[in-house]
Protein backbone atom coordinates (compact mmCIF):
# COMPACT_ATOMS: atom_id res chain seq x y z
CA UNK A 1 0.00 0.00 0.00
CA UNK A 2 1.33 3.61 -0.75
CA UNK A 3 1.04 6.47 1.63
CA UNK A 4 -0.01 9.22 0.33
CA UNK A 5 -0.69 10.63 3.45
CA UNK A 6 2.85 10.84 4.59
CA UNK A 7 2.02 10.38 8.20
CA UNK A 8 5.78 10.07 9.22
CA UNK A 9 5.33 14.15 8.51
CA UNK A 10 3.24 14.48 11.51
CA UNK A 11 5.45 14.03 14.91
CA UNK A 12 4.00 15.73 17.92
CA UNK A 13 7.81 16.08 18.82
CA UNK A 14 8.85 17.55 15.31
CA UNK A 15 5.91 18.46 13.17
CA UNK A 16 6.64 19.22 9.20
CA UNK A 17 3.63 19.89 7.36
CA UNK A 18 0.06 21.21 7.92
CA UNK A 19 -3.05 19.01 7.17
CA UNK A 20 -6.44 20.13 6.25
CA UNK A 21 -9.69 18.47 5.28
CA UNK A 22 -8.52 16.15 2.48
CA UNK A 23 -5.72 15.24 3.97
CA UNK A 24 -7.03 14.21 7.24
CA UNK A 25 -9.26 11.83 5.58
CA UNK A 26 -6.53 10.16 3.79
CA UNK A 27 -4.44 9.73 6.83
CA UNK A 28 -7.71 7.92 8.89
CA UNK A 29 -7.74 5.79 5.79
CA UNK A 30 -4.43 4.75 5.43
CA UNK A 31 -4.27 4.45 9.66
CA UNK A 32 -7.73 2.51 9.36
CA UNK A 33 -6.84 0.08 6.41
CA UNK A 34 -3.35 -0.32 7.95
CA UNK A 35 -4.57 -1.28 11.92
CA UNK A 36 -4.26 -4.49 12.74
CA UNK A 37 -7.59 -4.13 14.80
CA UNK A 38 -9.50 -1.19 14.01
CA UNK A 39 -12.41 -2.38 15.61
CA UNK A 40 -12.57 0.99 17.55
CA UNK A 41 -12.41 3.37 15.07
CA UNK A 42 -15.72 4.23 12.83
CA UNK A 43 -15.48 2.82 9.48
CA UNK A 44 -14.40 5.40 7.11
CA UNK A 45 -17.09 6.09 4.73
CA UNK A 46 -18.96 6.66 8.28
CA UNK A 47 -16.85 9.18 9.51
CA UNK A 48 -17.22 11.03 5.74
CA UNK A 49 -21.23 11.05 6.60
CA UNK A 50 -20.95 12.20 10.05
CA UNK A 51 -18.73 14.95 9.42
CA UNK A 52 -21.48 16.64 6.20
CA UNK A 53 -24.23 15.96 8.18
CA UNK A 54 -22.11 18.25 10.74
CA UNK A 55 -21.36 20.83 8.01
CA UNK A 56 -24.89 20.91 7.02
CA UNK A 57 -25.78 21.57 9.88
CA UNK A 58 -23.62 24.69 10.10
CA UNK A 59 -20.48 22.85 12.22
CA UNK A 60 -16.99 23.44 11.16
CA UNK A 61 -15.87 19.88 12.85
CA UNK A 62 -12.24 19.72 13.93
CA UNK A 63 -10.27 16.47 13.81
CA UNK A 64 -7.44 15.00 15.69
CA UNK A 65 -6.11 11.74 15.49
CA UNK A 66 -3.17 10.41 17.40
CA UNK A 67 -1.93 7.46 17.00
CA UNK A 68 1.23 5.52 18.03
CA UNK A 69 2.26 2.69 15.24
CA UNK A 70 4.16 0.46 13.86
CA UNK A 71 6.12 0.30 10.35
CA UNK A 72 9.14 -2.03 8.76
CA UNK A 73 12.45 -0.42 8.56
CA UNK A 74 13.39 0.45 5.24
CA UNK A 75 16.87 -1.46 5.77
CA UNK A 76 14.87 -4.63 7.32
CA UNK A 77 16.31 -6.28 4.52
CA UNK A 78 19.53 -5.15 4.13
CA UNK A 79 20.57 -6.28 7.78
CA UNK A 80 18.24 -9.63 6.98
CA UNK A 81 16.19 -8.68 9.50
CA UNK A 82 13.40 -10.08 6.83
CA UNK A 83 14.47 -12.17 4.03
CA UNK A 84 12.56 -13.14 0.78
CA UNK A 85 11.68 -16.56 0.17
CA UNK A 86 10.14 -18.00 -2.88
CA UNK A 87 8.99 -14.32 -3.57
CA UNK A 88 7.45 -13.62 -0.08
CA UNK A 89 8.57 -11.86 2.90
CA UNK A 90 9.82 -13.64 6.01
CA UNK A 91 11.12 -12.92 9.46
CA UNK A 92 14.55 -14.14 9.74
CA UNK A 93 14.72 -15.82 13.00
CA UNK A 94 17.81 -15.88 13.06
CA UNK A 95 18.34 -12.25 13.32
CA UNK A 96 18.26 -10.21 16.48
CA UNK A 97 17.97 -6.89 14.85
CA UNK A 98 14.18 -5.93 14.64
CA UNK A 99 12.71 -5.53 11.47
CA UNK A 100 9.94 -2.64 12.54
CA UNK A 101 10.47 0.60 14.11
CA UNK A 102 8.04 2.93 16.59
CA UNK A 103 6.67 6.08 15.61
CA UNK A 104 3.51 8.38 17.06
CA UNK A 105 1.65 11.02 15.05
CA UNK A 106 -0.25 13.69 15.37
CA UNK A 107 -2.64 14.99 13.23
CA UNK A 108 -5.19 17.94 14.06
CA UNK A 109 -7.45 19.22 10.70
CA UNK A 110 -10.72 21.33 10.61
CA UNK A 111 -12.56 19.11 8.50
CA UNK A 112 -13.86 21.62 6.37
CA UNK A 113 -12.67 22.81 2.76
CA UNK A 114 -13.44 26.58 3.69
CA UNK A 115 -15.00 28.56 6.94
CA UNK A 116 -18.20 30.27 6.60
CA UNK A 117 -18.82 33.71 8.52
CA UNK A 118 -22.57 34.85 9.66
Amino acid sequence: MVHFAKIDNFSPYNPKDTSDYKHFIQTYYELYLASYNNKGMKPFQELKQQVKELKEKGVIPIGVLNYKFNYIDSEALNNSSLIIKNKQLYINENSELEYTKQAESFVPAILSNKLISR
